[in-house]
């Protein structure tokens, strides 16, 4: 097992009921705020929730740090990105627009079902 970075945790592998389908759809992510950390000793970034819990460890076979760290920042926006397109397609679905015979109708847009894509992708609803 490589050596984790000092005040880090090793990272545990998933058990049976950890990667059963139905309880991965049950979970909730790990609460940001998540940040990006320089990896004490090591090349890459941690992204981490709170002082010592690693949500996750960016790194790839080149030495290209500002691609490292462009990936951990996004990685690390993740939960902020979640919460404010939720919010942004609650208001949404509360609009209405007239059809061709005066009748409301829900605003249905391809964008809004990327968003709605999106959200059921980061929450595990579409496996």
């Amino acid at each position: 097992m490589p050596p984790t970075p000092k005040g880090s945790k090793p990272l545990k592998a998933a058990g049976p009921a950890e990667s059963d389908s139905s309880a991965t759809r049950q979970a909730q992510h790990t609460p940001g705020p998540w940040s990006v950390e320089a990896r004490e000793g090591m090349p890459g970034r941690e992204v981490r929730a709170g002082a010592t819990y690693v949500v996750a460890v960016v790194s790839t076979t080149s030495n290209d740090e500002s691609n490292r760290l462009a990936n951990a920042r996004l990685i690390a926006a993740a939960p902020d990105l979640l919460a404010a397109l939720e919010q942004l397609l609650q208001g949404f679905e509360h609009l209405r627009i007239r059809d061709g015979s005066g009748e409301l109708q829900p605003l249905n847009n391809p964008i809004i079902d990327r968003a709605r894509a999106a959200i059921r992708q980061a929450k595990g609803d579409n496996l």
